[in-house]
Protein backbone atom coordinates (compact mmCIF):
# COMPACT_ATOMS: atom_id res chain seq x y z
CA UNK A 1 0.00 0.00 0.00
CA UNK A 2 1.08 3.48 -0.68
CA UNK A 3 -0.20 6.48 1.22
CA UNK A 4 -0.33 9.97 -0.13
CA UNK A 5 -1.15 12.94 2.39
CA UNK A 6 -1.61 16.12 1.80
CA UNK A 7 -0.33 17.30 4.71
CA UNK A 8 -1.51 20.92 4.80
CA UNK A 9 -5.13 19.70 3.89
CA UNK A 10 -4.96 17.88 7.38
CA UNK A 11 -6.82 20.53 9.23
CA UNK A 12 -6.87 19.37 13.37
CA UNK A 13 -4.77 16.26 12.18
CA UNK A 14 -2.07 17.91 12.24
CA UNK A 15 -2.22 18.22 16.49
CA UNK A 16 -1.56 14.90 16.39
CA UNK A 17 1.40 12.55 16.04
CA UNK A 18 2.27 11.70 12.61
CA UNK A 19 2.16 7.57 13.47
CA UNK A 20 -1.01 7.82 15.31
CA UNK A 21 -2.93 9.52 11.89
CA UNK A 22 -1.42 7.04 9.77
CA UNK A 23 -3.28 4.55 12.47
CA UNK A 24 -6.48 6.00 11.97
CA UNK A 25 -6.34 5.91 8.18
CA UNK A 26 -5.08 2.22 8.42
CA UNK A 27 -8.06 1.80 10.04
CA UNK A 28 -10.50 3.23 7.68
CA UNK A 29 -9.01 1.60 4.71
CA UNK A 30 -10.90 -1.33 3.66
CA UNK A 31 -7.79 -2.67 1.51
CA UNK A 32 -6.02 -3.26 5.21
CA UNK A 33 -6.76 -6.95 5.76
CA UNK A 34 -4.88 -7.55 2.37
CA UNK A 35 -1.99 -5.42 3.02
CA UNK A 36 1.04 -6.19 5.67
CA UNK A 37 2.97 -3.44 4.75
CA UNK A 38 2.97 0.33 3.94
CA UNK A 39 5.44 0.21 1.41
CA UNK A 40 5.60 4.23 0.94
CA UNK A 41 3.87 6.78 2.67
CA UNK A 42 4.77 10.11 1.49
CA UNK A 43 3.99 14.31 3.06
CA UNK A 44 3.10 16.60 0.67
CA UNK A 45 3.62 20.44 1.68
CA UNK A 46 5.87 23.69 1.28
CA UNK A 47 9.14 22.12 3.21
CA UNK A 48 11.50 24.25 1.76
CA UNK A 49 12.65 28.06 1.50
CA UNK A 50 15.27 29.82 0.24
CA UNK A 51 16.35 27.02 -1.96
CA UNK A 52 16.75 23.89 0.02
CA UNK A 53 16.39 25.09 3.97
CA UNK A 54 13.90 22.77 5.54
CA UNK A 55 11.25 24.65 7.51
CA UNK A 56 10.52 24.48 11.05
CA UNK A 57 6.97 22.12 10.42
CA UNK A 58 9.83 20.22 7.95
CA UNK A 59 12.22 19.90 10.64
CA UNK A 60 9.83 18.63 13.41
CA UNK A 61 8.16 16.07 10.94
CA UNK A 62 11.68 15.07 10.48
CA UNK A 63 12.21 14.36 13.80
CA UNK A 64 9.07 12.37 14.44
CA UNK A 65 9.97 10.05 11.38
CA UNK A 66 13.59 9.86 12.57
CA UNK A 67 12.10 8.71 15.99
CA UNK A 68 8.95 6.71 15.03
CA UNK A 69 9.46 4.64 12.16
CA UNK A 70 10.00 2.36 10.73
CA UNK A 71 7.66 0.69 13.21
CA UNK A 72 4.81 -2.42 13.11
CA UNK A 73 1.59 -1.42 14.15
CA UNK A 74 -1.74 -3.74 14.86
CA UNK A 75 -4.48 -2.73 13.04
CA UNK A 76 -8.18 -4.51 13.53
CA UNK A 77 -5.82 -7.75 14.82
CA UNK A 78 -3.17 -7.68 11.68
CA UNK A 79 0.18 -6.86 11.95
CA UNK A 80 0.98 -4.27 9.73
CA UNK A 81 4.87 -2.98 9.07
CA UNK A 82 4.64 1.51 7.97
CA UNK A 83 7.75 1.28 6.14
CA UNK A 84 9.68 4.97 7.21
CA UNK A 85 7.58 8.08 6.04
CA UNK A 86 8.96 10.94 3.71
CA UNK A 87 8.43 14.37 3.31
CA UNK A 88 8.15 14.81 -0.68
CA UNK A 89 10.57 16.81 -2.08
CA UNK A 90 10.68 15.64 -5.70
CA UNK A 91 8.61 12.85 -7.55
CA UNK A 92 8.75 9.18 -6.77
CA UNK A 93 9.68 9.00 -10.60
CA UNK A 94 12.70 11.64 -10.05
CA UNK A 95 13.73 10.97 -6.77
CA UNK A 96 17.16 12.85 -7.45
CA UNK A 97 16.14 16.25 -8.83
CA UNK A 98 14.38 18.34 -5.80
CA UNK A 99 12.12 21.33 -6.10
CA UNK A 100 13.53 24.41 -4.16
CA UNK A 101 11.11 26.96 -2.67
CA UNK A 102 7.78 25.00 -2.26
CA UNK A 103 7.03 27.33 0.89
CA UNK A 104 7.37 31.23 -0.09
CA UNK A 105 6.01 34.22 2.00
CA UNK A 106 4.81 37.12 -0.46
CA UNK A 107 4.39 40.44 0.48
CA UNK A 108 1.91 41.84 -1.87
CA UNK A 109 -1.48 41.08 -0.91
CA UNK A 110 -4.61 40.28 -3.27
CA UNK A 111 -6.75 42.67 -4.10
CA UNK A 112 -9.02 44.11 -1.38
CA UNK A 113 -12.31 45.94 -1.80
CA UNK A 114 -13.15 48.64 1.22
CA UNK A 115 -16.68 49.27 2.35
CA UNK A 116 -17.25 53.02 2.43
CA UNK A 117 -16.30 54.54 6.01
CA UNK A 118 -17.72 55.05 8.18
CA UNK A 119 -18.68 50.79 8.63
CA UNK A 120 -22.16 49.95 9.31
CA UNK A 121 -23.20 49.36 12.99
CA UNK A 122 -19.93 51.32 13.74
CA UNK A 123 -20.54 52.52 17.59
CA UNK A 124 -18.48 55.29 17.63
CA UNK A 125 -18.43 57.13 14.15
CA UNK A 126 -16.38 59.98 15.37
CA UNK A 127 -13.77 58.01 17.18
CA UNK A 128 -13.44 55.35 15.09
CA UNK A 129 -10.01 53.01 15.24
CA UNK A 130 -10.53 51.47 12.05
CA UNK A 131 -10.71 55.11 10.30
CA UNK A 132 -6.76 55.32 10.15
CA UNK A 133 -6.75 51.55 8.74
CA UNK A 134 -9.44 52.27 6.62
CA UNK A 135 -7.40 55.27 5.26
CA UNK A 136 -4.15 52.93 5.30
CA UNK A 137 -5.75 50.86 2.89
CA UNK A 138 -7.19 53.14 0.87
CA UNK A 139 -4.76 56.00 0.33
CA UNK A 140 -1.92 53.05 -0.10
CA UNK A 141 0.56 54.79 2.21
CA UNK A 142 0.77 55.78 6.20
CA UNK A 143 -0.96 59.18 6.69
CA UNK A 144 2.10 60.63 8.60
CA UNK A 145 3.85 63.37 6.02
CA UNK A 146 7.19 61.74 6.63
CA UNK A 147 6.72 58.19 6.39
CA UNK A 148 6.67 56.14 3.16
CA UNK A 149 5.45 52.91 4.79
CA UNK A 150 2.84 50.86 2.64
CA UNK A 151 0.97 47.81 3.28
CA UNK A 152 3.38 45.65 1.18
CA UNK A 153 4.99 46.77 4.35
CA UNK A 154 3.88 45.58 6.82
CA UNK A 155 1.74 42.61 5.93
CA UNK A 156 2.75 38.98 4.26
CA UNK A 157 1.66 35.96 3.07
CA UNK A 158 2.52 32.35 3.25
CA UNK A 159 1.62 30.18 0.23
CA UNK A 160 2.86 26.39 -1.13
CA UNK A 161 3.47 26.00 -4.47
CA UNK A 162 3.91 23.07 -6.87
CA UNK A 163 2.34 20.55 -3.96
CA UNK A 164 -0.83 20.03 -6.03
CA UNK A 165 1.25 19.54 -9.15
CA UNK A 166 3.33 17.00 -7.39
CA UNK A 167 0.50 14.59 -5.95
CA UNK A 168 -0.77 14.40 -9.50
CA UNK A 169 1.99 13.67 -11.20
CA UNK A 170 2.61 11.20 -8.51
CA UNK A 171 -0.86 8.94 -8.78
CA UNK A 172 -0.73 9.42 -12.68
CA UNK A 173 2.83 7.42 -11.73
CA UNK A 174 1.94 5.29 -9.31
CA UNK A 175 -1.32 4.46 -11.60
CA UNK A 176 0.82 3.57 -14.51
CA UNK A 177 3.40 1.63 -12.87
CA UNK A 178 2.00 -0.40 -9.27
CA UNK A 179 -0.16 -2.90 -8.44
CA UNK A 180 -0.69 -2.06 -4.91
CA UNK A 181 -3.29 0.10 -3.66
CA UNK A 182 -2.96 3.85 -3.11
CA UNK A 183 -4.55 5.67 -0.26
CA UNK A 184 -4.94 9.45 -0.51
CA UNK A 185 -5.41 12.12 1.72
CA UNK A 186 -6.96 15.24 0.55
CA UNK A 187 -9.68 17.39 0.46
CA UNK A 188 -8.42 19.73 -2.28
CA UNK A 189 -10.34 19.68 -5.69
CA UNK A 190 -7.20 20.37 -7.43
CA UNK A 191 -6.68 16.60 -7.02
CA UNK A 192 -9.44 14.84 -9.04
CA UNK A 193 -7.37 14.99 -12.37
CA UNK A 194 -5.12 12.80 -10.70
CA UNK A 195 -7.61 10.56 -9.18
CA UNK A 196 -9.69 10.24 -12.33
CA UNK A 197 -6.86 9.04 -14.48
CA UNK A 198 -5.65 6.50 -11.34
CA UNK A 199 -9.32 4.66 -11.73
CA UNK A 200 -9.38 4.86 -15.63
CA UNK A 201 -6.17 2.65 -14.83
CA UNK A 202 -8.34 0.59 -12.70
CA UNK A 203 -6.01 1.62 -9.66
CA UNK A 204 -7.57 -0.08 -6.14
CA UNK A 205 -7.86 4.19 -4.43
CA UNK A 206 -9.52 5.06 -1.11
CA UNK A 207 -9.71 8.71 -1.09
CA UNK A 208 -9.86 10.17 2.05
CA UNK A 209 -11.40 14.09 2.93
CA UNK A 210 -10.38 15.60 6.25
CA UNK A 211 -13.40 16.17 8.86
CA UNK A 212 -12.03 19.97 8.53
CA UNK A 213 -12.33 20.22 4.71
CA UNK A 214 -15.70 21.59 3.63
CA UNK A 215 -16.73 19.02 1.16
CA UNK A 216 -17.38 20.99 -2.15
CA UNK A 217 -18.67 17.59 -4.05
CA UNK A 218 -17.05 14.90 -6.08
CA UNK A 219 -17.12 16.49 -9.97
CA UNK A 220 -17.40 12.54 -10.77
CA UNK A 221 -20.11 11.57 -7.98
CA UNK A 222 -22.17 9.78 -10.56
CA UNK A 223 -18.81 7.70 -11.11
CA UNK A 224 -19.83 4.29 -10.15
CA UNK A 225 -16.46 2.09 -9.76
CA UNK A 226 -15.45 -1.13 -7.44
CA UNK A 227 -12.07 0.70 -7.48
CA UNK A 228 -12.49 3.52 -5.58
CA UNK A 229 -14.05 4.42 -2.07
CA UNK A 230 -14.48 7.60 -0.15
CA UNK A 231 -14.40 8.72 2.82
CA UNK A 232 -13.96 11.08 5.59
CA UNK A 233 -11.09 10.94 8.10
Amino acid sequence: MTILIDYDNLGRLKEMRLINIIEQILERSPVTSSNSQVSNCRLYGGWLYRGYKLTDLASKLSAQIRRDFPQVVQVLGQKIKINRPELATSLICDEGNHFPNTFRTRSNLPPLRLESFPFAHCVDKGQCYLSGVHSFFRRKICGHDQCSVTPDDTFYRTEQKLVDSMIVTDLVHLSMFTKEPVVLVSGDDDMWPGIRYALINHVELIHFIPKSIRRRGNPFRKLRSEHYSLKRL
